[in-house]
């Protein structure tokens, strides 16, 4: 190769170096290194050839100490002459992780008080895990579907809607025989005498308020990552502490803004007002065919819309003028009105019969 003169110009991929370029008797290891040149690569490490079944993990076993095995298991443990005495030198647990404690321990009082078999909380925290994992379930196939039919191409995702409605079937299944195995015989035949009153609802029912009769009250103590549940002294619901509770107790009593927790807890819960309207519905239904009973609270919802049917207003009623602008104080009660107020007394009755069938 020629050396460059003072004239020639220099080739871009040839770095300047300070010194004289190199003449044509230059060694190699004086030139400029050029790209792809082989000195640009890294010099590979010659290893001996690995046989299969080494059990060697890395490039590195043959810097190991004459003597000391080939495979990457260790007979002994790691650093166990840094543990102190009182540790065990085993990898393993002599515990389960949830659930269980240390003989040296003794178990706390929640843990003590939520195991005992025959116990009033027993069974009961179950079936209401299971209610809440098949509306969590029904929430998230409503939510999916409506999604997938906003696409315009369902078929795409027909699968994938199948595969949430077998989930949702089989957790109404689990709800419904935990329901057969935890509530009392008196309210499962009072559930197959009653025309209208579903297993399904039931089960549902009970899985968010427990035993109708006996409350197991909790209150939360302490504040951050420190407050804790702490369960109350159980007492005996009256009827009309339960319908309060369901939301079906004092009309008057409305969500309003700036109420408080204690207030809002005096309103009852929504979802046990929401599932109490829907067996009446249910009940309201069954009107009697050649093939099916009649429900008994269907004559409880026929005699209240008798007596509704000329009833006027005593206020402003949001219910049944258009929105924005509330039925004036005298006029009558609308068939939205009465149907609701109806369906509301039969809730009403069947919480009644459900008290006094759990008594």
């Amino acid at each position: 190769m020629r050396a460059l003169g003072p004239g020639d110009r220099r080739p871009a991929h040839v770095p300047h170096r300070a010194t004289a370029p190199p003449g044509p008797g230059a060694r190699r290891h004086d030139r400029p290194a050029r790209r792809g040149d082989r000195r640009h690569r890294a010099p590979r490490r010659h290893l001996p050839r690995r046989h299969p079944g080494d059990g060697v993990m890395g490039d590195n076993f043959h810097d190991l100490r004459s003597g000391q095995p080939n495979n990457d298991a260790h007979v002994g443990r790691a650093a166990a002459h840094l543990l102190p005495d009182s540790q065990s030198r085993a990898d393993t647990h002599r515990c389960h992780a949830v659930g269980d404690t240390f003989a040296s321990q003794p178990p706390t009082a929640v843990v003590a008080t939520a195991t005992i078999p025959g116990s009033p909380s027993d069974g009961w925290l179950e079936l209401r895990t299971f209610a809440e994992l098949y509306e969590d379930t029904q929430r998230t196939r409503i939510a999916s579907a409506n999604r997938v039919r906003a696409t315009g191409r369902p078929e795409m995702f027909a699968k994938h809607i199948e595969a949430m409605e077998r989930t949702e079937h089989d957790c109404s299944l689990m709800v419904a025989r935990c329901y057969r195995r935890v509530a009392p015989a008196a309210i499962r035949q009072w559930q197959q005498d009653t025309p209208g009153i579903g297993e399904a609802l039931l089960a549902r029912l009970l899985g968010h308020l427990g035993h109708p009769v006996l409350a197991m009250p909790h209150h939360w103590e302490g504040k951050g990552t420190d407050r804790q549940l702490v369960a109350d002294v159980p007492y005996e619901r009256t009827v009309s502490q339960l319908w309060q509770y369901c939301g079906h107790g004092d009309p008057a009593r409305r969500i309003a803004k700036g109420m408080s927790a204690e207030d809002l807890a005096a309103i009852g819960s929504p979802r046990l007002k929401m599932l109490v309207h829907l067996n009446a519905e249910a009940c309201m239904k069954c009107v009697g065919t050649a093939r099916s009973r009649r429900s008994p609270y269907r004559d409880v919802y026929d005699a209240r819309r008798l007596v509704t049917a000329d009833r006027v207003h005593a206020a402003p009623c949001v219910r049944c003028g258009p929105s924005g602008r509330p039925a004036a104080e005298g006029s009558p009660w609308s068939a939205a009105h009465q149907h609701a107020d109806a369906l509301r007394i039969v809730g009403k009755e069947i919480l009644r019969d459900l008290w006094r069938v759990s008594q």
